[in-house]
Parts: C-alpha cells; sequence; structure tokens
C-alpha cells in the first residue's frame, strides 16, 4: 500500500461522488478511510486489499485501454497529437529527459511497492518472484494510462487538471456498471 499514490488516486476521486467538497476535505477523508482499514485489517487486511486492487486496477485500465483504442485508435492519436509533445521522448532535451528517467527509476527501485515485496518476503527466493512480479505489473498500467490520458487530450483539451483525467474518462466513457467497480477501485 503507497500511502501517498493512495491518498492522491483518493482524494482526486471523491470531488467526483461528492461534488463540492474541497481538496483539503478529500485528502482528510481519504486519509480517514486508509485509517479505518488499516486498523481493522492490519498488515493482512492491507495485503489482500492490495491483491484485489491490483486485479480491479488491470480490469480498469485494459478496458480502459480496449475503449479507446475501439473509438480513437493510434492511427487518430497518431494524426492529432503534436508529434514534438506527444511522441517525441527527448522533447525538454536529451540530458533534461534523461534525468528524469533516472529519477524515475531510482524512485520506483526504491518505492515502498517495491521494498515491501523485497522485506516483507520469507526467503531470498520469494523476495526476487516478488520483484520480478512489481517490474511486470507495472508498465501495462503506465502504458494503458498513456493511452487514456492522450484520448482525453483530444476529446477534452480544456480539462484543467490532469489527475481529473482518469476519473472524467472513467465517468464519461465506461459502462455505468464498471464506471463504478472502477471508482470504487480508485477509491481503495
Amino acid at each position: 500500500l503507497g500511502l501517498i499514490a493512495q491518498l492522491m488516486s483518493a482524494s482526486a476521486v471523491l470531488p467526483f461522488i461528492f461534488p463540492g467538497i474541497s481538496g483539503e476535505v478529500s485528502v482528510f477523508l481519504s486519509a480517514v478511510l486508509m485509517l479505518i482499514y488499516v486498523t481493522f485489517g492490519g498488515a493482512l487486511g492491507i495485503g489482500q486489499i492490495g491483491k484485489i486492487k491490483t486485479i480491479l486496477l488491470y480490469v480498469a485500465i485494459i478496458s480502459g485501454s480496449i475503449i479507446v483504442l475501439r473509438s480513437t485508435g493510434i492511427h487518430d492519436m497518431w494524426n492529432t497529437l503534436d508529434h514534438d509533445t506527444y511522441f517525441n521522448l527527448f522533447v525538454f532535451g536529451h540530458s533534461k529527459e534523461l534525468s528524469k528517467a533516472l529519477s524515475v527509476m531510482l524512485g520506483l527501485f526504491t518505492s515502498q511497492t517495491y521494498m515491501q515485496a523485497f522485506r516483507s518476503s520469507c526467503s531470498d527466493r520469494v523476495a526476487r518472484g516478488s520483484e520480478f512480479i512489481s517490474a511486470v505489473l507495472i508498465p501495462p498500467i503506465g502504458f494503458g494510462s498513456m493511452l487514456i490520458g492522450m484520448f482525453m487530450q483530444i476529446h477534452h483539451p480544456a480539462l484543467e487538471n490532469a489527475k481529473d483525467a482518469l476519473p472524467q474518462f472513467v465517468l464519461n466513457y465506461m459502462p455505468d456498471w464498471l464506471s463504478g467497480i472502477v471508482m470504487g477501485t480508485l477509491l481503495l
């Protein structure tokens, strides 16, 4: 359970569930929710919630990616979005982008997700397996999220805050039953 990522995710979703609440109230309610399930569920509860959230997040992002590819497609994204901004890995120069990539890698390898998998393992073999699973699971979520973000840039260019892109996409483009599951997953 990554607490900062969890707070960001939940506090981005709450204003869509309860329109009109402030960012501060959203963060506070998210923290209270996490405190409740940590207190009553303990480490085992957190682990189980993490497994469930991972599965549901994969369902959400894969479903979202399918919706994006069916409705817009890579070809339309390529033809619509600015190539220098959206398809250039070195848009701000090689040294700046390489330093960002190094920062992301260092942050990723020292993140709670990797460290928790390593430190909570009962053996070196289990730790290596946990690290491998973490390494395999993260990139597809990033790629699917990127597709959804590009889709939202095409269809909602006036969207002011990037953190609203996924909740807006979920509410506007996913079927209602799936939208509810995804919003609940983001809230967990």
